[in-house]
């Protein structure tokens, strides 16, 4: 997903509310690359020419697998998920499997 935009889907929604958590109680401190279920995220990305941050990770777990991490990247730090969709601006959300799955299977794992 290139952008989120604010008529993103509401699995969107959701994984852009999960980054955004890990940021809610945290301080600012320098940046550094972080490391979730052995996927290395960078503390930054360059998306269009703007330097995006690494707002927050999460990690999307099943009753006995885990399925995929996902990144969050803004311009600017934001503790929720409705400030992170309803500001302009370039964004990043960048997932990493962490199991193989069939297109469908993955889809309705999102829409979950």
């Amino acid at each position: 997903m290139k952008h989120v935009r604010r008529h993103s889907t509401a699995a969107a929604a959701v994984l852009v509310a999960m980054c955004a958590a890990t940021a809610a109680g945290a301080v600012p401190m320098p940046a550094r690359s972080v490391e979730i279920e052995g996927i290395r995220f960078d503390d930054a990305a360059r998306v269009g020419g703007k330097e995006l941050q690494l707002n927050g990770t999460a990690l999307r777990a099943g009753f006995l697998a885990k399925g995929y991490v996902a990144a969050l990247y803004l311009q600017e730090r934001a503790r929720n998920a409705a400030l992170v969709l309803g500001t302009p601006g370039t964004k990043r959300l960048q997932l990493r499997m962490l199991r193989e799955a069939e297109p469908p299977a993955l889809m309705r794992a999102i829409r979950q």
